[in-house]
């Protein structure tokens, strides 16, 4: 089964979009492919370890990651969340009717926490031009896209909010970046910066 999950990259103030493919066949070991750099390919480890932290097991199959396309570089930890939500899907472990509706990023740490990521504005703003419904990313990044309206900003914790999320049970209105608590400190504090352009 192959599944497919947005991404990005951010080349100077722009993303462009990445797809993160992943596939498990007969065969054996993880193979990641794609010009990932060192700390995207140190990101399997992280992820299987977060995986079987959770409860999820690792299937003793071939599994195929690709980041397309395959001739731009990719670099950084935002790839984690991706390619773990793929390997889930892949191997049926969950089902995500919302998988391919979401720009998602972010760092796993090894007990499924979600990190933060640089990019979060320029990643809701793909998201909304490739007619995305919104996009799922580490709380702390999307506070950087909370002024940015057109879409549905989510702002996670965990890997299992995300999952909450994509399998579209109810609504996790609580998850958008809007009605964390997080937002709420942030608009509140005193060294908010100044809510007019100052070159």
């Amino acid at each position: 089964m192959l599944i497919n999950i947005i991404g990005a990259k951010c080349i100077g103030i722009d993303a462009v979009p990445v797809v993160v493919e992943v596939k498990i066949d007969r065969g054996i070991g993880i193979h990641l492919v794609g010009l990932a750099d060192a700390a995207v390919k140190e990101s399997l480890l992280r992820t299987v370890t977060a995986l079987q932290s959770m409860g999820f097991h690792i299937p003793g199959k071939k599994i195929v990651i690709n980041l397309a396309p395959a001739d731009l570089h990719k670099n950084g930890s935002g790839y984690d969340l991706p390619i773990a939500l793929g390997i889930v899907a892949a191997s049926g472990q969950r089902e995500m009717l919302g998988l391919d509706k979401y720009l998602i990023m972010g760092e796993l740490g090894l007990d499924g926490s979600v990190r933060p990521v640089p990019g979060a504005l320029p990643y809701a703003e793909m998201a909304v031009g490739m007619g995305l419904r919104g996009c799922i990313l580490p709380a702390r990044s999307a506070l950087e896209a909370v002024e940015y309206r057109q879409a549905r900003i989510y702002g996670v914790d965990t890997l299992e909010e995300v999952l909450s999320i994509l399998e579209e049970d109810g609504m996790r209105d609580d998850l958008l970046i809007w009605n964390r608590p997080e937002y709420t400190e942030a608009i509140s504090s005193p060294n908010r910066p100044a809510d007019y352009m100052d070159f």
